[in-house]
């Protein structure tokens, strides 16, 4: 039976730092993270966070409450009833001393294929809502459980489908509603979320968007080594990203009407339009279309995330020759770069 149980996952932590209370830990995708001591930068014990709430993987992302202190991340619970939970870690009170002890699972959000769930490495915030998007990069679960026996990694039980929409969900912070809209795109892939905040009834959704899944294939170390008239290939055949703004009205009724665009705002050239099913369609604005590769973006986070902002810093490929090796300032109203 041993072939059908998935390896032990990696503690090789190296991704990014989460933050709750006084404590400092070290986190990547998986259910594991290690603290540090934050003046040393010593490693010190490993934490395994599914012995506080139920998840098997949890993205490297995490956010934070601005205002209220929390801590939220998410992760995926797999089997029968697969679902994407989202995590909240209340601010420690005095003396506690365990920092994660009362970690929760604030909403489950069931995954529409429980067999294939989505990959996810990232989520979006806003002052009252959590924002996820289920993409159509998706895990099969029967070739993940026989990997071991058929000797093959992780890497080959991912699927993706350029016909199966993306479906946005927003699940309110506070109350843990569960907008019922059913917010969809168009095939796309993302790592990053950007940015995100409310403006007028819509909340607007910034983040990287790839066409496909295929950056995944580039990203192997004996790619990453290439350079010269090889590497430039490589890039200059390596999929676009591009950030796009996603907008999505939240208060969808009956008495919404059909077939028109119900983004109002004068800013952006997103739209989103109400169906006959009752779903809404979605269609970005690119923010910026000259850019080739622009990635890793960050935002003035203890001021502006979560909110209406204006200047997102990122990654980009300067020549296309090698990896990201251009820092650019993005004016995400202006649609400039610098």
């Amino acid at each position: 039976m041993s072939y059908f149980r998935m390896d032990d996952p990696t503690d090789n932590c190296n991704v990014n730092f989460l933050n709750v209370g006084d404590d400092y830990f070290v986190c990547t995708e998986t259910k594991f993270m290690r603290k540090i001591d934050i003046e040393t930068l010593d490693t010190k014990e490993k934490i395994d966070v599914s012995n506080y709430v139920t998840v098997q993987v949890s993205t490297a992302h995490p956010h934070y409450g601005l205002t209220d202190g929390a801590t939220f991340n998410m992760g995926s619970q797999y089997g029968k009833e697969t679902s994407y939970n989202i995590i909240k870690v209340p601010q420690p009170g005095k003396g506690q001393t365990d920092s994660l002890e009362k970690a929760e699972i604030l909403y489950k959000i069931p995954a529409s294929n429980p067999g294939s769930p989505s990959y996810y490495h990232s989520f979006g915030i806003t002052d009252n809502y959590i924002v996820f998007v289920e993409q159509p990069l998706t895990l099969n679960l029967l070739k993940l459980f026989t990997a071991r026996l058929r000797g093959v990694g992780m890497n080959t039980c991912f699927d993706f489908s350029k016909t199966t929409p993306a479906r946005f969900h927003l699940i309110h912070r506070e109350t843990a509603e569960h907008v019922a809209t059913k917010y969809l795109a168009d095939s796309f892939f993302v790592f990053h979320h950007i940015n995100a905040y409310e403006d007028d009834g819509n909340v607007v959704v910034d983040l990287c968007a790839y066409t496909d899944e295929t950056i995944m294939n580039s990203l192997y170390l004996s790619d990453l080594r290439k350079s010269g008239e090889e590497g430039a290939r490589m890039w200059r055949e390596s999929p676009h990203t591009y950030p796009r703004r996603y907008v999505f009205p939240i208060n969808v009724t009956e008495d919404t009407p059909k077939g028109q665009n119900l983004v109002k705002l004068d800013y952006t050239n997103a739209s989103a339009v109400l169906q006959e099913d009752a779903s809404v369609h979605c269609v970005p604005d690119v923010l910026v279309e000259d850019v080739l590769g622009y990635e890793a973006p960050s935002v003035n986070y203890w001021k502006y995330n979560g909110r209406k902002y204006q200047y997102a810093y990122g990654l980009c490929v300067h020549d296309r020759s090698t990896v990201m090796n251009k820092l650019i300032k993005l004016d995400v109203r202006s649609k400039q770069v610098a």
